[in-house]
């Protein structure tokens, strides 16, 4: 009975201590290596693990140059095409009036170079500023004017629209002057600081006519646009009669139009939505880049423009063109 307890026991104090024994290293194992469990010498012995640093590198003085990538996604930047003739001002610029062969504009013929960008030849908008010139050219042929005025452009296709116009008179071929007498010299008394010395007569002749010959030309003025009498008519009942049209140079403030083709074919026109009187005809719209950006508007827009007149019809320069949403209201 003793000897099976005894077993027993042996039994569990040898399935204890077996396990402890297996893993601790033996003498000569060479630091690093994993211990070879005893009862397994088949195993080999595993690697040795590197040896710590005796410094920790730094992260940052050991990172290299990042390089630059490009962008796989790159959004195409579309550039507008340049127009031929910049929307910018012409400044007391010599010219003549001329008509185009075949055609039905005006054109202004520079005689002096301009700033690069700005052709030679342009295109004179209709108003009361051109009629002046037209009659100026009848009277005289040869006639050069210096004109300050405002440029744009439609389909490429340069135009001008006068602001100002002067009669470039040509500086005529002024006679010899006689030698002036001689003057008799005068001593003047001696003055503190340095002597002044006179002005001799050519230098002040010479003086005189720099300032002759850069005297700028007079502005010619048009003259207004007679109104219109009342319609005398008796019998004409107030409400029914076509209201006055608006004098040259009025401007319409956020007007709801449409753009549509002249029944010529010449022209772009504006046709107003106000009410169901049509009592408003249509205008014929001036070339300009505003216009050229407002055809490619479909439905309605809200503009603003300057009306002008030229013999006796008004046509409409716009300044602002809007598409006009619909946003629900009644």
């Amino acid at each position: 009975m003793r000897t099976g307890l005894s077993i027993v026991v042996f039994a569990v104090v040898l399935g204890v201590v077996w396990p402890l024994l297996a893993v601790q290293p033996r003498p000569d194992t060479p630091a690093g290596m994993r211990a070879v469990p005893l009862g397994r010498p088949d195993l080999p012995a595993a690697p040795a693990a590197p040896a710590a640093p005796a410094t920790e590198p730094s992260l940052l003085l050991e990172r290299g140059p990042v390089p630059i990538t490009t962008p796989t996604q790159e959004i195409p930047l579309e550039r507008p095409p340049r127009v031929p003739v910049p929307e910018s001002m012409v400044i007391d610029a010599r010219c003549r009036l001329t008509r185009e062969a075949g055609g039905r504009w005006s054109a202004l013929q520079f005689l002096d170079d301009l700033p690069g960008g700005f052709p030679s030849r342009m295109r004179v908008l209709p108003g009361r500023e051109l009629e002046l010139l037209e009659r100026l050219v009848a009277e005289d042929a040869t006639a050069e004017f210096r004109v300050t005025g405002q440029t744009t452009s439609y389909r490429d296709k340069a135009y001008i629209l006068p602001l100002s116009i002067a009669k470039d008179v040509p500086i005529m071929a002024q006679p010899a002057a006689r030698p002036p007498a001689p003057v008799p010299e005068v001593k003047a008394p001696q003055a503190q600081g340095a002597p002044v010395e006179p002005t001799s007569p050519d230098e002040a002749e010479r003086i005189r006519s720099s300032l002759m010959k850069n005297r700028p030309a007079k502005p010619i003025v048009p003259a207004p646009a007679p109104r219109q009498p009342p319609n005398p008519e008796p019998g004409v009942i107030a409400s029914s009669r076509q209201p006055a049209a608006p004098p040259a140079g009025d401007i319409l403030i956020n007007r709801t139009i449409r753009i549509a083709r002249s029944a010529d074919g010449q022209w772009m026109e504006a046709r107003f939505e106000a009410d169901n009187t049509l009592q408003e005809q249509p205008v014929p719209l001036l070339p300009c880049q505003v216009l050229e950006r407002a055809e490619t508007i479909d439905g309605k827009l809200r503009i603003t423009g300057v009306l002008r007149r030229y013999k006796g019809r008004d046509y409409l320069l716009l300044r602002k063109a809007l598409a006009d949403r619909d946003m629900g209201q009644f």
